[in-house]
């Protein structure tokens, strides 16, 4: 049986952080996008905390419609304009770790 020239680990790495394998720097995405209205340490300021322990109600699908539709009638806006699939998948695996 031939051998791969690629790890079996770094497969692995790369595809349990798709952030990392597109090249998406989450941590600056959310300092950019995010971090005026949840905190730079997602704590919350005037939105809510973004961190697992808050999260446990809200689903990673709902978290990437939330931050990709916005929410009527809140200061959340909508980001489908300003960001793209991947980056948004990478906002939302940032904050439930």
């Amino acid at each position: 049986m031939p051998r791969s020239s690629v790890p079996v680990a770094l497969i692995l790495a790369l595809t349990a952080m798709p952030a990392l394998a597109t090249g998406i720097d989450a941590d600056r995405l959310y300092l950019v996008r995010c971090a005026v209205c949840h905190g730079a340490e997602r704590l919350g300021g005037t939105g809510p905390a973004l961190l697992p322990d808050n999260l446990g109600r809200l689903r990673p699908a709902k978290a990437a419609a939330t931050i990709t539709a916005g929410v009527p009638q809140t200061q959340m806006p909508a980001f489908a304009e300003t960001l793209g699939e991947a980056e948004i998948a990478a906002l939302v695996e940032l904050i439930y770790t």
